[in-house]
């Protein structure tokens, strides 16, 4: 479509692909603008699912007019073939910026009350974002965050039933634990999503990392929240005390609005830096403020959730491509009992269900704008899932991952009993001590799947 008319537009280039809609950067000659062309492909166009996603996106963006809040110029159908024209902004995504600069802690501040306050916005106006990320906060040539893609957000009191169904659609490095687990969600799933935001952004990494989507979820649920003065000891005190509230388990323990959090967040980079104490040293093998940041997961791909065998739904792609450098900065994998404990947990969980796994094909950005993310050199790999996780009928009572209340360690582990070891010591100088008997110790049950699992 490059060089074509499309309506009252002129397509330009690509900004971005995906499996729903291409993004075009395109000419609207009548007011000498450019404008960020969404158009739906035409693979999908008998999909009605999609069709009412798309379409929703479209209506739900419109009814909201805030500065922070990428705007809708129009929207419509030319030739059969629905599209938005959104706002163009050329200076790409907070991911792209997090990639390429670090940000100063200051700089964050204003981002975050900047997009704080379109999720209040928003958040009044009964929209729940339910994606929010980096790559879906774009900037302007000064460097002023905006809020896009809700393209999966959800009208609270709302009860159609789209591609999605009554679950929810994610991504696994931002998502809460009530979205983790298919609960119904509220404005604290979107603050949770900033607070993890805020935590990459201070620290260079996701609050969770492990090489499996699925056991990212896990680990929201599921484990301690990490202190970031563990990763970057130099943070003040205050700052630790406000991501901890950010990132609660539950969804009362966070900030009643995204405002309060962002006014948290800036009060307490404000006070003085809290110094290491002399014997405290980051764990080994953890960056600290490891630029650029590293996502866990790809955003390129959706991992679909289904419900039980002969009941079948679309899967989607999103325009994101979330880049991910190679070598130094790059946490290793979870490897051994730890990343079988989670892993096998989620599975067992899901199979109890009846669910199943597909992967949908990846999505590659083509230049820049809207949702476009940064040509990266050959040694870079894309990074970041976005997870779908459907409403699954159950039989009985329904089953949800248990909450533990979250303590200030770095990470958790499975600690398997019954295994006895000895450490022999010698002091100098002491007569030596008649050897006496001592049992052997009992041999280390074998720890089942279950037995892994259960907390």
């Amino acid at each position: 479509m490059i060089g074509q008319q499309f309506g009252p537009y002129e397509i330009v280039d690509v900004i971005g692909r995906g499996g729903m809609a291409t993004v075009y950067r395109a000419w609207e000659p009548t007011v000498d603008r450019y404008v960020a062309l969404k158009v739906l492909s035409h693979d999908i166009l008998e999909d009605p699912n999609l069709l009412k996603r798309f379409q929703r996106e479209a209506r739900t963006v419109a009814n909201l007019e805030h500065r922070a809040i990428v705007p809708v110029y129009a929207f419509g159908e030319h030739d059969g073939q629905p599209y938005i024209a959104m706002r163009y902004l050329d200076a790409g995504t907070l991911r792209k910026k997090l990639y390429y600069e670090e940000v100063t802690l200051g700089e964050a501040g204003r981002l975050i009350a900047q997009t704080a306050e379109a999720l209040d916005y928003a958040h009044q106006r009964g929209v729940i974002h339910r994606d929010l990320k980096p790559s879906n906060i774009l900037l302007d040539s000064v460097g002023n965050a905006y809020l896009t893609d809700f393209g999966i957000a959800r009208i609270l009191g709302s009860t159609s039933q789209i591609t999605e169904g009554s679950g929810v659609i994610g991504t696994p490095s931002y998502m809460s634990p009530e979205q983790c687990q298919g609960k119904t969600l509220g404005p604290a799933s979107d603050i949770y999503a900033l607070g993890a935001i805020l935590f990459e952004i201070v620290t260079g990494r996701t609050p969770y990392q492990a090489d499996a989507p699925l056991t990212v979820m896990y680990m929201h649920v599921r484990d301690p929240i990490p202190s970031v003065r563990a990763i970057d000891p130099t943070l003040p005190e205050a700052l630790e005390a406000v991501l901890m509230q950010a990132l609660a388990k539950k969804p009362q323990d966070r900030f009643p609005t995204a405002g309060a959090l962002a006014e948290a967040f800036n009060h307490a980079i404000h006070q003085p830096l809290g110094a290491p104490p002399p014997s405290q040293t980051p764990p080994p093998g953890v960056p600290i403020r490891a630029r650029p940041p590293v996502p866990e997961t790809d955003p390129s791909k959706e991992l679909y959730i289904g419900p039980p065998t002969g009941y079948s739904e679309p899967v989607v792609d999103d325009l994101d491509d979330e880049p991910k450098p190679s070598g130094e900065g790059v946490r290793p994998p979870i490897s051994g009992r730890t990343f079988a404990a989670s892993f096998l947990g989620f599975v067992l969980l899901v199979g109890l269900i009846g669910g199943g796994v597909l992967l949908a094909n990846s999505i590659q950005d083509e230049g820049r704008g809207l949702a476009a993310e940064p040509t990266l050199p050959p040694t870079v790999t894309p990074t970041s899932i976005d997870i779908v996780v459907t409403s699954i009928p159950t039989r009985g009572e329904s089953t949800t991952i248990p909450v533990v209340e979250p303590s200030i360690t770095p990470s958790a582990t499975v600690t398997l009993s019954g295994i006895a070891t000895a450490t022999p010591s010698f002091t100098p100088g002491t007569a030596p001590v008649q050897p006496t008997n001592t049992p052997r110790p009992t041999t280390a049950v074998q720890p089942t799947a279950l037995s892994l699992i259960h907390i």
